[in-house]
């Protein structure tokens, strides 16, 4: 770009002078090549509805698989009660049924209990896990909505910068007509 480029006079705040002065000083160019960039890149950020429309369909997808899920780990709390119940309930009857099987019978119980016991272990830490792993995926669905959300924000300012910018340049230019 040289001197015998169209030139264009710009009003601008005081502050916003000073901010676009910084970031020319931040990006070793000077204010004009400065405003230059930022208008050169202003017009090339598109934003794809269909895109977004498509983010929006996966994070629903998401949480309803994560509801799922979540509905999944309480029946098999529910099982894993009602199985302890069933196990307390078999181990009295052994108990009344017969006392010369003691021994035997109270064997079996403490084999059942292992076996409880480690499906027990096994359940909670699958349920810890499934936990987790929800919690994890609602915490980064969090974050994909956040991260979307001022992607959002700031093509919205971005837009209404560019507004300004036209409407002001195309002042001017009518103006000068």
């Amino acid at each position: 770009m040289g001197r015998e480029d169209p030139q264009l006079k710009l009003r601008l705040t005081e502050e916003m002078k000073e901010a676009v002065t910084e970031a020319a000083r931040n990006n070793n160019r000077s204010v004009n090549a400065e405003i230059v960039a930022r208008l050169e890149t202003s017009f090339q950020i598109t934003v794809d509805p269909k895109a977004l429309a498509q983010a929006y369909e996966f994070t629903e997808d998401l949480r309803a698989r994560l509801e799922k899920a979540w509905e999944q780990l309480n029946l098999d709390m529910d099982r894993f009660n009602k199985d302890v119940e069933h196990f307390n309930n078999s181990r009295r009857e052994m108990h009344l049924d017969d006392m010369r099987r003691r021994k035997e019978r109270e064997d079996i119980i403490e084999e059942k209990e292992r076996r409880l016991h480690e499906r027990e272990r096994t359940f909670r830490d699958q349920i810890k896990q499934r936990r987790a792993a929800i919690r994890d995926e609602e915490a980064r669905l969090r974050e994909e909505e956040k991260r979307m959300a001022d992607l959002i924000v700031r093509l919205t300012q971005r837009e209404a910068e560019l507004g300004e910018l036209i409407k002001k340049l195309t002042k001017n230019t009518v103006g000068k007509l």
